[in-house]
């Protein structure tokens, strides 16, 4: 009964996992290295909780039973997830495995992964232990233990579930662009208006001639610009969708650098640094238009737009220039207040 159990649950499982990988494939994009081991994971941690119902179900034969285990184990993991904000082991206890630094850039560390696999085995080994018979039920705490105690000296408090993904982020080049190898599939559409905005540039002084993608993630650090580079993020809302002349206006913001507001920045910072990237966008195309993926603050900082953008208009074309400079330099390095460089006499 129990290798039946075992069979049905992981043909489900492994069905659903197809689909999705049919999915994946059709679109264009590659399955990861690393999608075995965790679909395996996967795999092991529904044979060890089915394994895990079954023995609960000999030991408290109910029709009560079920509904009650199936609450309790849910139960269980929105507890472990909301602790896993400050304890990154207890994310481990369950496969539910996130903690806010998944991204195309991070893959599942080998430790961690190696940590639920031992885990989900002392499961699986407890639900038989119960499943067994009477003689043997005092026994079955003791696979947990062991389990616990091995995931918490494999993956010690404060190691990193999530690392990054050294294949995702190499870079993937036809000039004048510079992708990571996740991003490999944009690289047709964004080369026409790399160009464009490359040539934008060029009224500033050192000027940029090639695009480089800097990708941004919770477990990547941050990366400096380099005066040489257009820095974009493709992650940004403003790269998500569009033709060529939304990419040329996203590659533009901020006098080409990618934006600087993070997870922590206030929504008044984020809306004075959109404000100065929409304005310098605008400026260097000479045409004032919303920022892809930026409407929102389009609409509701309306006035402090057309102020910005009028007043830099009406500087002399050389204080402009200089203007618009300034705010590509503070872009590339994250320092200051993006609008009051743009505006400051």
């Amino acid at each position: 009964m129990a290798s039946a159990v075992a069979i049905g649950v992981t043909a489900g499982y492994l069905g659903v996992v197809a689909v999705g990988a049919v999915r994946i494939i059709a679109s264009g994009a590659a399955l990861r290295a690393d999608w075995l081991v965790v679909t395996l994971l996967g795999a092991l941690a529904l044979i060890a909780v089915a394994l895990l119902g079954l023995g609960i179900g000999r030991l408290l034969p109910s029709a009560m039973t079920p509904p009650v285990a199936a609450v309790a184990g849910l139960a269980i993991q929105v507890v472990l997830v909301w602790r896993s904000q400050e304890s990154t082991t207890a994310l481990l206890f369950t496969p539910a495995v996130s903690g806010g630094g998944v991204s195309v850039f991070t893959q599942v560390a080998p430790r961690a992964s190696t940590g639920q696999a031992l885990w989900f085995l002392t499961i699986a080994a407890s639900g038989l232990v119960l499943f067994a018979g009477t003689r043997l039920r005092a026994l079955a705490a003791v696979p947990l233990a062991v389990g616990a105690t091995v995931l918490a000296l494999v993956v010690p408090q404060g190691s990193p579930v999530h690392v990054p993904d050294a294949r995702a982020l190499s870079l993937v080049c036809e000039p004048p662009v510079c992708v990571t190898e996740a991003h490999k599939a944009r690289l047709a559409e964004l080369r026409g208006p790399a160009a464009q905005a490359l040539a934008d540039l060029t009224v500033l002084p050192n000027a940029p001639t090639t695009v480089v993608e800097h990708p941004t993630s919770p477990h990547l650090p941050r990366t400096q610009g380099e005066p040489d580079t257009l820095g974009v993020d493709l992650g940004d809302p403003a790269f998500r969708r569009g033709g060529p002349a939304e990419l040329r206006r996203a590659l533009l913001a901020g006098a080409g650098t990618p934006a600087c507001a993070t997870d922590d920045s206030t929504y008044a910072d984020v809306e004075r640094e959109t404000v100065a990237r929409t304005v310098t966008a605008g400026w260097l195309v000479d045409d004032l238009q919303p920022l892809p993926g930026h409407s929102y603050i389009w609409a509701e900082a309306q006035d402090l737009i057309q102020r910005t953008w009028a007043d830099l208009r009406a500087l002399p074309r050389a204080d402009q220039v200089t203007r618009v400079a300034a705010v590509r330099s503070a872009g590339l390095r994250c320092e200051g207040d993006l609008l009051t460089v743009l505006t400051e006499k």
